[in-house]
């Protein structure tokens, strides 16, 4: 059993009138992503994992607060499940926060107003906690970088690998190469489909650093999920321990730190 450091839950409902509706169908492709009849896989993949960081699905439309509380409930609901509460700007800031785990995402947030955004990020650095993040644009790497300095307790995990864009393995592997000596960044693999590309990130960073993630419902059905898996298992078949860090033992030592704040 997989723990999944990054699955997107929502209102089916209110996905799908969403996706009808939206200005931005054509604009982002994180809309024409969304699978819809993944939806309706969302508990036989459940049925698949241990464990996993639940992130309210994120569009520009939807209304922050209200699917912060959704994941909040369905996680509680479910009996199992982290919620990740999606950053909002300063003037909505609440100590309510179910554990020290935040998500920022480019359809929402850019680098260069991260100011407006600085009382989520003192709240993860007061309580040593983790922010996911989508930053998909040239300047990421200068982007962490500042928000080490300024946050240097706040933990990030770094989702898909850090690509910007399109999956290019190079693109990757430099971008690793830039932070692999700093012990505060973690990384998914979530949407990165080439198992080669993963391996080749394990010899950059520390294994210690990386999780298994599938960015569900984007561009995922179970079928292929299931299949990808299966090769990474193969690929890492004799390097056990490696295997059990990626596919579970990392998520489980953040989690335990997430439940003592």
């Amino acid at each position: 059993m997989y723990n999944d450091a990054h699955i997107h839950v929502g209102s089916p409902e209110t996905i799908k009138n969403i996706l009808k509706t939206s200005q931005y169908l054509k604009k982002y492709r994180a809309y024409s992503a969304v699978d819809l009849k993944s939806l309706d896989e969302q508990k036989e993949y459940l049925s698949t994992i241990n464990d996993f960081f639940a992130i309210p699905i994120v569009f520009k439309e939807v209304d922050i607060q209200r699917e912060n509380s959704y994941t909040k409930d369905y996680c509680s609901n479910l009996g199992r499940g982290i919620p990740v509460t999606v950053i909002d700007n300063n003037e909505k800031f609440d100590e309510n926060i179910p554990v020290a785990l935040m998500k920022e995402h480019f359809l929402l947030h850019t680098s260069d107003d991260y100011q407006n955004r600085s009382m989520f990020y003192e709240y993860l650095n007061d309580n040593e906690g983790f922010l996911i993040l989508h930053c998909k644009d040239k300047v990421r790497v200068d982007y962490i970088k500042t928000l080490r300095q300024n946050f240097p307790k706040m933990n990030i995990i770094v989702a898909h690998l850090g690509r910007n864009g399109v999956e290019n393995q190079q693109e990757i592997l430099s971008f690793l190469s830039q932070h692999k000596y700093d012990e505060k960044i973690y990384y998914d693999i979530s949407t990165v489909s080439n198992v080669e590309t993963i391996i080749r990130a394990l010899s950059i960073i520390d294994s210690n650093k990386i999780l298994y993630g599938s960015d569900y419902p984007y561009e995922f059905r179970l079928e292929k999920e299931l299949e990808f898996r299966k090769s990474l298992e193969e690929r890492l078949k004799n390097d056990q321990p490696l295997f059990m860090k990626l596919s579970g033992d990392n998520f489980e030592r953040i989690k335990t730190r997430l439940r003592k704040k």
